[in-house]
């Protein structure tokens, strides 16, 4: 899809295919599980699950930041439109990832 605005002037010929939000979760203000206390790990040879589910949320946050940021600088319409449905698709997984 990003090669789509390089190799054509004109840009690209499909949208971005921004999945719609699951809502699985029965309170929007507690947690599902009551939160377990953590203590950090000073030296790490291999990550565990609860770490790399981290890892990935922040990284999907970072993304949805320099999505939006980049959407505001953006004066093409249609390299616009991409960012922000770029940005919503951060967003929509991140939830499917909590």
């Amino acid at each position: 899809m990003k090669a789509e605005y390089l190799g054509k002037a004109a840009g690209p010929t499909s949208k971005l295919p921004v999945p719609e939000i699951q809502p699985v979760l029965q309170s929007f203000i507690q947690s599902p599980v009551p939160p377990s206390p953590v203590t950090p790990r000073t030296t790490v040879q291999q990550f565990n699950d609860r770490e790399i589910a981290t890892a990935y949320l922040l990284t999907l946050k970072r993304a949805g930041r320099e999505y939006a940021w980049a959407t505001m600088e953006m004066s093409h319409p249609e390299i616009r439109s991409f960012l922000e449905d770029a940005f919503r698709m951060s967003s929509h997984h991140a939830y499917d990832v909590w």
